[in-house]
C-alpha cells in the first residue's frame, strides 16, 4: 500500500494541555472518538478533522493535507515538524519551526526541489540524504520516536475542529442566519465544495474577485500561504484552494494560463519570500495591479517565457 501522509509533530505530550495544541492549530478542538494508530496513519482526513497520537515525549496530528502543506506552524515553547509525504503524487514536503522560529523548508515534486530554505538541519550536514529520508529522521528527533515503532494498536483521539471567531458577537434567536456566500473569501473557503459545487463560470467570477480585492489591498498574490502566520492567511488560503479547484477544470486553467502576462498565473501562492528580491517583487506588484477581469470568450496571448520568468 502506497504511504500518504500529511501530519506535524511537536516535541511534547500535550494530552493534558490540549488548549496549547488548540492555540497552535488556530481551532477549537471538540472529541469525536478513539481510534487506532494503524486505522489514523491510513485515513483520509476531511478538512475539519484531525487524529491526534500523544506519544511519551511528543504529540503527532494527522490532518488534512491543506493543513500542513499551506501552514507553517511555530510556537513559542515547542519544536514543530509539518510534513506530508505521498508516494502517489511523488511530492515530499517539511517544514521545521524552533521557538517560533523558522528553521528549514523542503518542497520536492519528482525528485526536483522547489524550495529548500533555511539552514541544513543537523543530519544533513552528517551525511547526504533524500527529502524523504530527512523527515523520517527529523521526525524522529522531534517526536522522540521512530514513526515505524509506534504501537499499530496505540490510542489516538480523534478531534473535530472548529474555527475560532476573530470577533465574538453576542447574538439573539431571532437574529437572521446569513446567507451562504460562494464569493464571500473573507473566511476560509470549502475546499471540498469549490472543487464540487462550483460551476465553471462561479470559479472565474471568484477569481477575478479575488484579483480585484489582491489589487485594492496591494496583495502580494505570489506568496505561498505559509509565508504569514496561522490566521493571517486566509486570502492566501483562498487563493491556493481556488488554483486547486481550477486545475481540476482544464478549460477553464487553460484560459487562465492563457490569458495571465508571461505565463505567470503557474507561480500564483507558490513562492516563498526569499525567493523574491525587492526589484522582482516591485515588477510582480506592477503585474498584479495591471490584471483585467477575464471571461470565458477571451482570446488566447502567446508567450515563450515560463512561469519562473515572468518579470523578465
Amino acid at each position: 500500500m502506497s504511504l500518504n501522509i500529511s501530519a506535524l509533530a511537536i516535541n511534547e505530550n500535550l494530552q493534558n494541555e490540549v488548549e496549547k495544541l488548540s492555540d497552535i492549530l488556530g481551532f477549537e478542538l471538540v472529541l469525536e472518538e478513539e481510534i487506532d494508530f494503524e486505522t489514523a496513519s491510513q485515513s483520509y482526513l476531511e478538512e475539519e478533522l484531525i487524529d491526534v497520537y500523544f506519544g511519551e515525549l511528543g504529540t503527532l496530528v494527522f490532518c488534512h493535507e491543506d493543513l500542513s502543506v499551506s501552514e507553517s506552524y511555530k510556537h513559542p515553547d515547542f519544536q514543530i515538524l509539518t510534513f506530508a509525504h505521498s508516494e502517489i503524487s511523488m511530492i515530499s514536503y517539511l517544514n521545521y519551526t524552533e521557538n517560533a522560529k523558522s528553521k528549514r523548508t523542503i518542497l520536492e515534486f519528482e525528485g526536483e526541489r522547489s524550495i529548500d530554505e533555511g539552514n541544513l538541519l543537523p543530519i544533513e550536514e552528517e551525511e547526504e540524504i533524500d527529502t524523504a529520508e530527512l523527515i523520517w529522521a527529523q521526525f524522529e528527533e522531534v517526536f522522540g520516536e521512530s514513526f515505524w515503532d509506534i504501537d499499530p494498536n496505540g490510542i489516538v483521539h480523534r478531534f473535530q475542529l472548529i474555527r475560532k471567531p476573530e470577533n465574538t458577537k453576542t447574538t439573539t434567536s431571532e437574529s437572521p442566519k446569513k446567507e451562504f456566500d460562494k464569493f464571500d473569501f473573507s473566511i476560509l473557503l470549502n475546499h471540498e465544495k469549490l472543487k464540487t459545487d462550483y460551476s465553471q463560470e462561479e470559479l472565474l467570477e471568484l477569481f477575478n474577485r479575488m484579483i480585484r480585492f489582491a489589487q485594492e489591498q496591494k496583495l502580494q498574490i505570489f506568496h505561498h500561504p505559509n509565508n504569514y502566520e496561522a490566521g493571517e492567511n486566509i486570502f492566501h488560503r483562498n487563493f491556493y484552494y481556488l488554483k486547486q479547484a481550477i486545475a481540476l477544470n482544464p478549460t477553464l486553467e487553460a484560459l487562465l494560463q492563457e490569458r495571465i502576462p508571461m505565463n505567470a498565473y503557474n507561480a500564483f501562492v507558490r513562492m516563498q519570500k526569499v525567493q523574491i528580491s525587492s526589484t522582482e517583487n516591485t515588477q510582480m506588484m506592477e503585474l498584479i495591479q495591471a490584471l483585467r477581469p477575464i471571461t470565458l470568450i477571451d482570446k488566447t496571448v502567446q508567450t515563450d517565457k515560463s512561469w519562473w520568468e515572468f518579470w523578465k
